[in-house]
């Protein structure tokens, strides 16, 4: 039965285009190898149980979007040989056109004694943590392929009819509405600002080339130290991880700025930050989008206020959660849909030629839970002949949204990982800002 597209993936779906491609990129990077036959069968048993992921794109009689399977199944695994030549990525990414193909695809590429998993999905089929749900699914029918025995997570498909619902019933909508009501009207004057890109820049026409070296990161590890010290700062100033991180991203980006010579003390500093809109009773539905987006105004000139920026964090995501605000994004999709009366109101938004977020903090959590049979003494992700060693994520980047930080945990560590618009940004800039951010992070950790 077709499945239609809820409005996020529809908002995604034509914020797709050549010069900004919607897709997120990640590089898992093993030591040991795979086996191809079994790891192929555990990719087929894996797409299985995720329709989403065998799935493409369909236009109803009267322009609505929906999800059915691909006629061809789900998109086959590429291997690879050899070192990669420069940044370690695949050099060239094929088109994602998700009318005709499914938006998932793995490589696998062997080097002596490593091996790198790169996975590129188009955001419209899933979202961050999705995506490591899906890894980590796929290994576990690789360890049973080869006679490791591990329980499957149990899955509902038939869950996917209600995602990106805003209530399962009509009473739970009526009950939440005066809190969307409340959402939307903070939001209001919010999205009316003019927000300042990190730095000036033309943005790229819609049939410009996507940026060379796709994708451009600068990474940085936290050791499990570093990161007891920032869970202890957070619980010193009784406010999370995240609170914290979130300050010292704001700061970092005024110390760049400064330092650089950018922009006005009066311009308007967004930070875009993911939302989960999963819930307990989500835990059996496949793998599919479960977010929505928020954004944290800050003056410029107000950026070297430490402790006001920290207080402001914790203030904002508390009114995030008492407003319900991860829901307000879908709410004005809702009303574009129908804009002016005619259709296309989705599309026209997505297009729309504005700054939306000077720069985005995605926090993914921990990659992959701690009760995960996969997991050695050592707190790694292992199977047969293969230990996972590092991860790196390329986020996405938007049209004047040219710097997306994503942050994640893995073995004790805190992985930070920075994807830029290398037609915007220098590699001597993304770097200086990285180091700007750690040096901020560590401030917190000291402090």
């Amino acid at each position: 039965m077709p499945l239609p597209l809820t409005l996020f993936e529809q908002y995604l779906l034509h914020d797709d285009r050549r010069a900004y491609p919607c897709w997120m990129l990640g590089r898992l990077r093993f030591r040991g190898a795979f086996q191809r036959g079994p790891l192929e069968r555990a990719w087929a048993e894996t797409a299985r149980r995720h329709p989403l992921l065998a799935s493409v794109v369909r236009r109803g009689r009267f322009g609505e979007f929906y999800w059915e399977p691909a006629p061809g199944g789900p998109a086959p695994i590429g291997w690879g040989c050899g070192p990669l030549a420069g940044s370690g990525w695949p050099a060239d990414w094929a088109p994602m056109d998700l009318e005709k193909q499914p938006g998932l695809r793995w490589i696998f590429v062997e080097d002596g004694t490593t091996t790198d998993m790169f996975i590129q999905t188009h955001h419209a089929v899933l979202d961050g943590g999705a995506i490591f749900s899906v890894i980590h699914e796929l290994l576990l029918h690789y360890a049973r392929e080869l006679g490791t025995k591990v329980e499957l997570p149990e899955l509902r498909p038939e869950l996917l009819g209600t995602r990106g619902r805003l209530a399962s019933s009509r009473w739970e909508r009526l009950a939440f509405l005066p809190a969307h009501l409340a959402g939307l009207a903070l939001a209001w004057p919010i999205l009316r600002r003019e927000v300042a890109p990190l730095v000036p820049h033309r943005t790229a026409a819609d049939g410009d080339p996507p940026p060379p070296g796709l994708p451009a990161v600068v990474g940085r590890r936290f050791s499990p130290g570093d990161f007891k010290k920032i869970r202890a700062a957070a619980k010193r100033l009784a406010v999370s991880v995240n609170d914290l991180l979130t300050r010292d991203l704001f700061a970092a980006v005024g110390v760049w700025r400064k330092a650089h010579g950018v922009g006005s003390p009066l311009d308007w500093i967004r930070l875009g930050v993911p939302v989960s809109l999963r819930s307990h009773a989500d835990r059996h539905l496949p793998a599919a989008n479960g977010f929505s987006l928020v954004g944290l105004d800050r003056r410029a000139k107000s950026l070297a206020d430490r402790d006001r920026l920290l207080r402001r964090a914790r203030e904002d995501m508390q009114l995030v959660k008492k407003h319900r605000l991860g829901h307000t994004f879908l709410l004005l999709l809702g009303l574009h849909r129908f804009h002016g009366l005619r259709p296309g109101g989705i599309l026209r938004y997505a297009r729309r030629p504005a700054c939306r977020a000077t720069l985005v903090l995605t926090n993914l959590g921990q990659f992959f839970s701690p009760r995960s049979p996969l997991l050695d003494a050592a707190q790694r992700l292992a199977v047969p002949g293969a230990v996972l060693e590092d991860i790196s994520i390329g986020g996405l980047f938007r049209p004047a949204t040219c710097v997306t930080l994503a942050i994640g945990i893995y073995t004790g560590q805190l992985l930070a990982d920075l994807h830029y618009d290398a037609r915007f940004l220098t590699a001597a800039q993304a770097e200086n800002f990285m180091e700007t951010f750690e040096s901020q992070v560590r401030l917190s950790m000291e402090a």
